[in-house]
């Protein structure tokens, strides 16, 4: 799918729709990232005091009361963004579906009779059909799949990097790899559906 494509795809989306989608993105994954930081300092808080007490936690009786709270608040905010985020994705592909819908009627009904003329009835039903099922039922699914894990990968790089600066040294050549795996599969991708193409 070409870049002037996913453009038109997003920019239907409207002025206040697209920012709030990537605002509840954002905002869902550094509250997933927050947890994870918080458990990792109660994990650690636990363990020196556990050390300096030279005692376990069942027989000296430590109070987790404030880390079980943060940690009980943050897990249900996490609920209630991840909630909101596949609503807005929901209702982004809805309101996208829509826009696109009515701009492709609309030119259709205007089009001059040279149009009906030359263009097969099937190609302009398949056009209202199988790609508007596309756009409705796939195109979300997958750009909410596409968010989430780029973000993913961006928030555990950031998580590492903070927790192990050293590892910023060998993110450089990793990068470089995986842009070159990345092109090489996707000129195998096109040579293997060139090769499988058969001409009507």
């Amino acid at each position: 799918m070409p870049w002037r494509a996913c453009g038109k795809y997003l920019s239907s989306a409207g002025i206040l729709l697209l920012p709030v989608l990537v605002f509840s993105q954002l905002l869902k994954h550094s509250l997933m990232v927050a947890i994870d930081l918080w458990l990792a300092k109660w994990t650690s808080d636990t363990i020196s005091n556990t050390s300096s007490s030279g005692c376990t936690t069942q027989n000296c009786g430590f109070d987790h009361s404030p880390y079980s709270m943060v940690f009980i608040v943050l897990s249900c905010l996490a609920i209630i963004m991840c909630l909101a985020t596949s609503s807005a994705v929901e209702w982004t592909g809805l309101r996208v579906a829509k826009k696109l819908h009515n701009s492709l009627l609309n030119a259709v009904i205007l089009a001059p009779m040279r149009f009906f003329e030359t263009t097969p009835l099937g190609s302009i039903l398949n056009r209202f059909s199988a790609d508007f099922n596309t756009i409705d039922q796939h195109i979300p699914a997958t750009l909410e799949c596409l968010s989430r894990s780029t973000l993913l990968c961006v928030s555990a790089l950031a998580v590492i990097s903070y927790v192990t600066p050293i590892f910023l040294i060998s993110l450089v050549p990793l990068v470089i790899t995986c842009y070159f795996i990345q092109k090489h599969f996707r000129v195998a991708a096109r040579y293997s559906l060139y090769k499988n193409y058969t001409p009507p």
